[in-house]
């Protein structure tokens, strides 16, 4: 076809129909039919295509069509578009935008009603200022930190989806007047090896950068093997304390044998000698218990996981086994670094939670009651599966939650959330009603052979939902102990050491329930008093460190014996003697420069002038007399001490009888003018947070922020978007 000849054809309908009149398509290319040109047409686009047709050819068909805009465009001046710009893109930042948002057209329609030709920055150079605004609020967080005495910083890993890591530190300290002041001082993209000399790395390289390294004074993370010993690498004054949310998830989950599976042994001959061997039972379970006519997929939060939906034998009959106890656990730890068994709790947080949790038990060491309640946890499981894959089920259920008032739905626990495990018995003990009704009436409401074989292997007995009862009564502490860390304000140690003090008094009352059960809940209560003496009191170092801190909480300073206080005040005279002595020697060198002044100023004379006289009679020393000052400022802080006591013991009555709630930022702010030397020591303790649930906040943001929708998000404009999150938006720690 030559160009004349196209210039005489007529396109008679609109779009890209007659495009291929003049082309010819390739694979991924598309060949001009006029001058044989072979154009390159990626991921389909026809726009080079046209361009050719237009700018090669002439033909005006395929020209761009700009519409007009009757709206007389505004002149804005450069100061008001930057200080739009500026607004656009805080505004992404604040709301986990696309960066692309304010370009899309139902937005642009409104900048152009509101602010006619302004046009928002394009994805592009919103990347460009987000690289600009971190480095501005780098210099911002560096300044405000250069006023602060002392520092407290939390430590923790997240992978995302795309398994990319992440390393997030978030540094805590209390203001002058006591406020508590919670910051993400970084939120970096870790592409190393997660081992503890790369941890430490990294780490004194952010804090050198703040300025903050020297004013560190603890890190708070999980207990993870290469997150020991990141506190002694730091610099020596520096308190490692392990995260208290993340002990009791073990003490729950290894305690109790939440996810324990049973081995099974095998004998294998080999040259007339037998070996045993041991395996771990299959949890895989992909057997198909969907209907037969059709599949519904659910909208359900629940994500299938890969622990045991394998048949189990049902049990009518009591386990005395059950009844007798080994204290001693013989199992091994699973070391995977990622759980596989993620659903709508931690579906987008991957971390270190579930590297402890014990998997695999030796059935061998005559331990069953793990066993017992891993069978257990395992059918309540794979009812919740069970229900979730067939949509007879689910509809057969969502008429009797109408019909017996359940709100709640079925969902999965993870194992590195065990209050989702307390949640999953909670709705099943809601739902027992309901699934006891599945199987009295599991031959009339159409299941296939299949799904009646499996309910009937899952099926709970008396003595299963007794279990379930006695699970949730044991896990109640805990659970309100979690809800009371989450929910303070700022978690101190201090309500961390009450709430742990509390549950090991709870576990060792026996007079708790009737007679009839109270075996079992002993067996219970003796196999979480195990992991928690494990986790906490047996770590002599870690316990003594808490009681440092708690001391200086009026909720932790109540559960103190007074031989504790003793102790602990004993090192506070040692440790902060000689910092008293250094505010002491400054303040003599500076009443000797203004003395020296003086003298200059006046003849000298050997009697004492009338100031001196006067400053004297008031009790106002001189600087020659400076140096007595070490033994009254020592007093001074035993006298603060002393009134500390009372006033404290009193805040813990309060407290404890209900009258007041616990807020340590408010007793320190009101009792501050009284116990001047012993708050200004209080708040370098005080800045230490007993959990790492700001990092876990910040795991929450970022997995929000790569939803689906923003897939294609770097970990450099991830890293960028979470450390300016909390700068820009002032209800983040809320």
């Amino acid at each position: 076809m030559s160009a004349d000849d196209s210039n005489k054809i007529q396109p008679s309908i609109s779009g890209s129909a007659y495009l291929w009149d003049y082309m010819t398509k390739l694979k991924d290319k598309a060949k001009c039919n006029i001058c044989s040109t072979t154009l390159s047409r990626k991921n389909g686009t026809t726009s080079g295509l046209r361009k050719h047709l237009h700018q090669m050819h002439k033909l005006p068909y395929f020209g761009v069509k700009s519409k007009k805009v009757d709206i007389k465009p505004h002149q804005f001046s450069s100061d008001e578009r930057k200080k739009l710009d500026s607004l656009i893109i805080n505004a992404i930042v604040e709301d986990g935008r696309s960066f692309g948002d304010m370009r899309k057209p139902g937005i642009f329609k409104v900048f152009n009603h509101l602010a006619p030709g302004y046009s928002p920055p394009h994805r592009n150079s919103v990347q460009r200022r987000l690289k600009r605004l971190q480095s501005e609020q780098k210099l911002i967080l560096t300044k405000d930190l250069s006023k602060i005495q002392s520092l407290g910083i939390t430590c923790d890993f997240w992978t995302d989806k795309r398994l990319y890591s992440y390393l997030c530190l978030t540094g805590h300290y209390i203001t002058s007047n006591y406020q508590f002041v919670s910051k993400i001082l970084s939120f970096s993209w870790f592409h190393h090896r997660h081992s503890s000399t790369n941890i430490s790395m990294v780490i004194k390289k952010e804090l050198k950068e703040l300025n903050v390294l020297e004013k560190t004074r603890s890190i708070t993370t999980d207990g993870a093997a290469n997150m020991a010993k990141i506190g002694e690498t730091l610099n020596g004054g520096t308190e490692q304390i392990y995260c208290v949310a993340h002990r009791l998830h073990l003490v729950v989950c290894n305690g109790l044998g939440l996810w324990v599976r049973k081995q099974k042994t095998l004998y294998s001959s080999n040259n007339d000698a037998i070996s045993k061997i041991d395996i771990i039972e299959d949890d895989s379970d992909e057997e198909d218990f969907t209907d037969d006519v059709q599949f519904i997929s659910q909208p359900s939060s629940i994500t299938t996981s890969s622990s045991s939906l394998e048949s189990l034998n049902n049990s009518s009959d009591v386990p005395y086994e059950l009844l007798s106890i080994n204290p001693d656990n013989n199992v091994s730890i699973n070391e995977n670094l990622m759980d596989d068994e993620l659903d709508n709790f931690s579906n987008d947080i991957i971390d270190n939670w579930s590297i402890d949790v014990i998997e695999d038990l030796d059935t061998s060491s005559g331990e069953t009651v793990q066993l017992h309640i891993g069978n257990l946890m395992k059918k309540c499981r794979s009812m919740v599966k069970l229900i979730n894959k067939s949509s007879i089920l689910t509809n057969y259920v969502v008429k009797l939650k109408q019909q017996f008032n359940i709100h709640h739905s079925l969902q999965l626990d993870c194992k590195n959330r065990w209050n989702s495990s307390h949640q999953l018995i909670e709705v099943m003990l809601m739902y027992k009603k309901i699934i006891n009704k599945i199987h009295s009436e599991k031959r009339d409401i159409n299941l296939n052979k299949k799904q009646m074989n499996k309910l009937s292997s899952i099926e709970l007995d008396q003595f299963d939902w007794k279990m379930l009862e006695l699970l949730d009564f044991v896990l109640k502490p805990f659970v309100q102990a979690t809800k009371l860390l989450n929910g303070t304000p700022y978690p101190t140690i201090g309500i961390s050491y009450f709430a742990i003090v509390q549950i090991r008094d709870f576990l060792e009352d026996s007079n708790t329930v009737d007679d009839d059960d109270w075996k079992i809940l002993f067996n219970f209560k003796v196999l979480l008093l195990n992991q928690l003496e494990k986790y906490f009191f047996g770590k002599d170092e870690q316990w003594q460190l808490m009681k440092s801190h708690a001391y200086f909480d009026p909720i932790g300073y109540g559960c103190l014996t007074r031989r504790e206080k003793r102790a602990v005040e004993s090192h506070i005279f040692e440790s902060h003697e000689q910092h008293i002595i250094e505010e002491m020697v400054d303040e003599q060198e500076v009443n000797e420069t203004q003395s020296k002044s003086s003298v200059k100023r006046k003849c000298e004379s050997s009697k004492a002038s009338t100031m001196t006289k006067f400053l004297n009679s008031v009790g106002k020393k001189s600087a020659s007399s400076s140096m007595s000052l070490t033994t009254t400022n020592k007093n001074t802080l035993g006298e603060e001490i002393a009134t500390y006591r009372t006033l404290a013991q009193r805040e813990y009555n309060s407290i404890v009888d209900g009258d007041k709630d616990p807020d340590v930022m408010q007793f320190w702010q009101s009792h501050q003018i009284e116990l001047q030397h012993l708050s200004k020591i209080a708040a370098s303790y005080l800045s230490t947070p007993a959990i790492s649930v700001t990092s876990e906040y910040a795991f929450s943001t970022a997995s929000y922020l790569l939803r689906k929708q923003r897939s294609h998000l770097t970990p450099i404009n991830l890293s960028h978007s979470m450390f300016l999150k909390d700068k820009l938006y002032t209800n983040f720690n809320a």
